[in-house]
């Protein structure tokens, strides 16, 4: 019996969207499949669909048309519940961090934890904190304000919260575009380490050729 590799695979996927009395289609028929533990970059110009693609993976975006599978269920055919469940297991890291300003960093890596509708022990929530911040080198800023951080540090506590409800998908919109050039260079390398530590399966989003193919 074969078994599948896949963790994430599109089918024929394609999005519109209606702008001013304009057709935009930012998707056309496009397939993807992205094994178990890979990470894979996608490269194209603003405006090109990259985001409106990865959005798409956790239904941020819901497609026209085609197929979204993800750890071998198809999102497009689950009820809400169902669906709900299934994205927790997607963690996502955007371009502009969306973090909690007056918030520490501990209360922005629980944010995710805490507004569950499934109940999370406090003990738990604080071991899940723990842990995802160990991974990504935070541990010491735990009590900052996120206002408090470096850009560096904020993009850090972005991925840190993406990762604490262990993720089996990560998916990354351009996360290191608003950092100074040495900067990024740092963090795809550091970025690079953690996705072959942890082994979860990634697309990562990007305009910069070399930034994808370095990753």
């Amino acid at each position: 019996k074969t078994i599948s590799r896949s963790m994430i695979q599109l089918q024929n996927i394609s999005k519109t969207f209606h702008q001013k009395g304009k057709v935009y289609k930012a998707l056309d028929n496009i397939s993807l499949d992205v094994q178990k533990g890979t990470i894979v970059g996608i490269i194209g110009s603003s405006g090109a669909g990259k985001s409106t693609l990865i959005r798409c993976v956790n239904l941020l975006e819901r497609p026209d048309t085609g197929s979204v599978m993800v750890g071998g269920k198809d999102l497009m055919r689950l009820n809400r519940k169902e669906l709900a469940a299934e994205r927790k297991k997607i963690g996502m890291v955007f371009q502009h961090f969306n973090l909690l300003s007056s918030q520490t960093v501990f209360e922005n890596v629980a944010f995710p934890l805490t507004v569950s509708r499934q109940r999370v022990r406090s003990s738990e929530v604080r071991a899940r904190v723990e842990e995802a911040l160990e991974l990504v080198d935070m541990t010491p800023y735990i009590g900052r304000r996120a206002t408090q951080l470096s850009g560096g540090q904020q993009q850090r506590l972005a991925l840190a919260r993406a990762l604490v409800r262990r993720p089996t998908v990560l998916l990354l919109d351009e996360p290191l575009s608003n950092l100074d050039a040495k900067l990024r260079d740092q963090m795809r390398k550091e970025l690079r380490a953690l996705q072959r530590r942890i082994k979860v399966t990634t697309i990562f989003v990007t305009h910069d050729q070399t930034e994808a193919l370095s990753m």
